[in-house]
């Protein structure tokens, strides 16, 4: 049976993993993201940290490596835009034509946003229909969004679609790691809430925010920010199923009920709030086998 090497970059950490075509992951690593960010080029560390795990895991016979960055990948396949929550001080990721930068580990590569490899593994593990569309989002470091059509992970013309954190928000002066200013990734992401953390609610650890603090005004302001790109996206596209996930929703008494009431609070009365079914993200290692299983039908 097939296998591949599959790679989730978070804006935190990032995970490597061996995985078989049937979706098992025979081992897998885990380490923080600044070690792709020091002492290096940032492409030259990857290999390297791909290199290392291939020689520990005696693994031999992979047929391609899949990555996820955390940003928008370019139309070619091979360049990544630019990734704010992913810094590198020598040379990072953004522009770089990471494919040909590792043609050295003798592997065919294939590269997408990281919320795609997520989406993938949601859509092999739930045998979504060729009919079916889904809208996923990922409420981490940033707010990741990828979506579904009919078969199809949509990217846009340039490869920079399905890109909900930084729809703007009207009025909304905060600077954007981007660049710009007043994306709702500014109200929405776990960079944000440590932000709000620091300021606001330092009296807990950052773990237990949403269990000492339940009822605070400035979390349920939280809450309902991370609801709107959602609900915009529910709008435009009608999805017959919305995933939900990422750090932020499964920090300890996160209110996901609240979460998708504001949704739905947000969403046109009747359709398509009423036939809109919202499910948590469910694949276990979502991110490796999503990479791993992309690789297998882009990279060869």
């Amino acid at each position: 049976m097939r296998s591949a090497i599959g790679i989730d970059i978070g804006g935190t950490n990032f995970r490597i993993g061996w995985v078989r075509e049937d979706g098992a992951v025979l081992c897998s690593d885990k380490k923080p993201s600044k070690a792709l960010g020091e002492g290096g080029k940032a492409a030259d560390l990857l290999a390297g940290e791909i290199r290392a795990f291939m020689d520990a895991n005696e693994v031999r016979d992979a047929r391609a490596i899949g990555i996820g960055f955390p940003a928008p990948v370019c139309a070619d396949g091979k360049r990544v835009f630019p990734c704010p929550n992913l810094k590198n001080t020598d040379e990072g990721f953004d522009g770089i034509d990471v494919v040909s930068r590792l043609e050295g580990l003798g592997l065919p590569v294939a590269i997408a946003k990281d919320t795609d490899m997520l989406l993938q593994a949601e859509i092999m593990e739930r045998h979504t229909g060729p009919q079916d569309i889904v809208t996923a989002f990922y409420f981490g470091t940033g707010v990741g969004n990828s979506v579904y059509y009919r078969g199809s992970l949509l990217r846009g013309a340039h490869g920079s679609g399905c890109d909900a954190g930084h729809i703007p928000v009207l009025g909304g002066m905060r600077t954007c790691g981007c660049g710009k200013k007043g994306c709702i990734e500014c109200y929405a992401s776990g960079a944000y809430l440590v932000s709000l953390w620091k300021e606001r609610f330092a009296d807990c650890a950052l773990a237990d925010l949403f269990r000492v603090h339940k009822g605070a005004r400035e979390l349920a302001a939280f809450v309902e920010a991370c609801a709107i790109p959602v609900a915009a996206e529910v709008a435009i596209f009608d999805p017959t199923l919305v995933i939900l996930g990422g750090g932020i929703l499964e920090m300890d008494h996160f209110p996901y009920k609240e979460l998708t009431g504001k949704i739905y609070e947000h969403v046109k009365k009747p359709y398509p709030a009423e036939n809109m079914v919202i499910e948590r993200a469910a694949a276990a290692d979502a991110g490796i086998r999503g990479a791993a299983w992309y690789a297998l039908s882009h990279a060869l």
